[in-house]
C-alpha cells in the first residue's frame, strides 16, 4: 500500500506541475491519496503493452482499444474518486496516460492547433487521431528520431509520442490565435 501512496503522490505533483488549463486545474484534488484508484489502473497488467509503445504499436488495434480502455478507466475513476464532472476529460487523461505509458501525446489545445496547422485530422482523441498520429510519426520518422537520439546522447529519453507531441504542442502554440494556415506535410 505504501508503494500505491507514493506513486499516488508522485503522478499528483506530476499533474499539479503539468499547466493545464484553468478549467482542468481546478478539479486536481488536494489529496493525492485520492489518485490511488487511477495508479491501480496503471498498474493493470492488461496496460503492459501501451508503456513505451510506439508509433508502429499505435497503429495496432489491439493497442488503440487499450489507450481506449485506459482513457474511459481512468475518467471514471478519477470522476468517482474526486465526486466531480470533468468537463475535458480528454486533457486531464491523456497527459496521464502519456505521463504514465507514453503511448500518447496529451491531447491539450495546442497540441490539437498544431494538428490543424499541418492539416492533420481529426485533432480530437481518437481512435482515427492516434492513427493520424502514428502515421505522421513514421513519415517524419528519420528527422524525428535524429532529435530523440540527440536528446538520449545527453542522458534524457523521451517515447516517440512524447517527441512527436513536443513538436505538435510547440508549432500549435506558436499558432494559437490565428486562422490555422495548413501546412505540407
Amino acid at each position: 500500500m505504501n508503494e500505491l501512496m507514493a506513486l499516488a503522490k508522485d503522478l499528483h505533483a506530476f499533474l499539479a506541475s503539468w499547466g493545464f488549463s484553468e478549467r482542468t486545474a481546478l478539479i486536481l484534488p488536494s489529496d493525492s491519496r485520492l489518485l490511488t484508484p487511477i495508479v491501480e489502473i496503471i498498474l493493470d497488467p492488461v496496460f503492459i503493452p501501451l508503456r513505451d509503445s510506439g508509433a508502429r504499436e499505435l497503429l495496432d488495434p489491439h493497442v488503440q482499444r487499450l489507450v481506449l480502455l485506459a482513457s474511459t478507466r481512468i475518467a471514471k475513476a478519477y470522476r468517482e474518486s474526486i465526486a466531480v464532472n470533468i468537463d475535458n476529460a480528454d486533457e486531464l487523461v491523456t497527459h496521464i496516460i502519456a505521463a504514465t505509458f507514453g503511448s500518447i501525446p496529451p491531447f491539450e489545445n495546442s497540441l490539437r492547433k498544431g494538428m490543424r496547422t499541418l492539416g492533420l485530422a481529426p485533432d480530437s482523441f481518437s481512435i482515427g487521431a492516434m492513427r493520424t498520429l502514428a502515421e505522421f510519426y513514421l513519415k517524419h520518422e528519420e528527422e524525428f528520431e535524429k532529435f530523440r537520439k540527440d536528446l538520449a546522447d545527453r542522458k534524457t529519453n523521451y517515447t516517440q509520442m512524447a517527441v512527436l507531441g513536443f513538436y505538435l504542442w510547440e508549432l500549435g502554440n506558436e499558432n494559437l490565435g490565428t486562422n490555422t494556415n495548413i501546412r505540407k506535410t
